[in-house]
């Protein structure tokens, strides 16, 4: 869903209160962890999204028991019965993320490259921890290079794989280009570990 131009993600809705002090029983329709969720998103009555900060979520069989801020009593609580519940897509981790299956754990594996691509070099290496790689790229095909477009990889073990290019910056300039690509889906060291001495077309 996407309110006030941000992603909320639906992960349940609200069974009933709990408890004089106001607790809410959250049935979850998505497998998440709530304990590294500051947040939740509750549309009200008007249909309007009301944040509540998550103070603590107990795990009770399959429901979520929830002491969240702005309620103090059974009266604050039962405005909230029956109501949808959401998460905000930026506050998700990514581990996270791909737990609930908004984000793929890797980038997407096909049997084959399309016909009509050019290799146009390797990735030599992990660079920075958000899941940069430093690569070789033949000058005459660099122009092949457009952010947002698909590119091909093959691994060493002979995978084929296909992602988007997020961003790439020149690093150097010689027979072979060193470049810094960010690509789709590839977020951390170890994700980009797997791409060493890939093969690159597009």
């Amino acid at each position: 869903m996407i309110y006030a131009g941000e992603k909320y993600i639906y992960i349940g809705f609200i069974k009933k209160a709990h408890g004089e002090k106001g607790k809410l029983i959250l049935v979850p329709k998505r497998r998440i962890d709530l304990d590294s969720v500051p947040r939740i998103f509750i549309k009200n009555d008007e249909g309007k999204i009301e944040e509540l900060r998550i103070k603590r979520a107990k795990k009770y069989k399959e429901f979520f028991i929830l002491s969240l801020s702005k309620i103090r009593d059974l009266n604050d609580a039962m405005k909230f019965i029956s109501q949808d519940v959401y998460v905000k897509e930026s506050d998700l981790t990514r581990k996270i993320k791909i737990e609930i299956g908004i984000t793929p754990e890797f980038i997407q594996e096909v049997q084959k490259l399309p016909s009509g691509l050019d290799q146009i070099g390797f990735i030599t290496k992990p660079r920075g921890l958000q899941g940069q790689v430093a690569s070789l790229i033949d000058p005459d095909k660099f122009h092949k290079l457009k952010e947002g477009s698909e590119i091909y990889l093959m691994t060493q073990d002979g995978k084929y794989y296909k992602t988007q290019i997020r961003s790439f910056k020149k690093l150097k300039n010689g027979t072979k280009l060193y470049v810094s690509l960010k690509l789709m889906n590839i977020n951390d060291v170890d994700s980009a570990e797997r791409l060493r001495k890939a093969l690159l077309f597009a």
